[in-house]
């Protein structure tokens, strides 16, 4: 599992970090395959199963000498948030947003951590895509007060 850190400097890839990028048609494309792929593996598959595909895959990016790469990270945030409104709402989604994102990079050599995070009071669950201080679907403010339970 990954180490992660809510306390410190985070910052916000697509709100304090922006790359400005072009979206082509096969970056539409590849959106569609992880966005359609993800909705139908959390409807299909049990969660377990979901969480064990993605650790393994960046846990085998990571034996091979993957390392984060900020600026293709925030190009790819980039695209992804451009296309993602016309799509789905990212409010209320935060499972299907966050996968689909952690598909969408790993589709294009980024692997960052897919975070499961929870508080008691209230009762909240929420789920991000972070890589060591770096949110990447998220803004420190949604997720200071979680407690991370899982991160892969």
């Amino acid at each position: 599992c990954a180490d992660i850190a809510l306390d410190g400097d985070l910052v916000s890839i697509g709100e304090e970090i922006m790359e400005t990028c072009y979206v082509r048609a096969t970056d539409v494309v590849s959106f569609l395959i992880h966005f359609l792929g993800s909705a139908a593996s959390l409807r299909c598959r049990p969660l377990r199963s979901v969480v064990r595909r993605v650790y393994r895959r960046r846990s085998v990016a990571i034996a091979s000498g993957y390392t984060f790469n900020l600026s293709r990270a925030s190009e790819l945030v980039d695209q992804f948030r451009s296309i993602r409104p016309y799509v789905f709402l990212a409010r209320d989604n935060c499972l299907l947003h966050a996968l689909a994102l952690v598909n969408y990079l790993a589709a294009h050599g980024e692997f960052p951590a897919w975070v499961f995070g929870v508080t008691t009071d209230p009762w909240t669950a929420h789920s991000w895509v972070q890589q060591e201080r770096f949110l990447l679907d998220s803004n420190p403010e949604a997720v200071c007060s979680l407690e991370p339970i899982l991160a892969v």
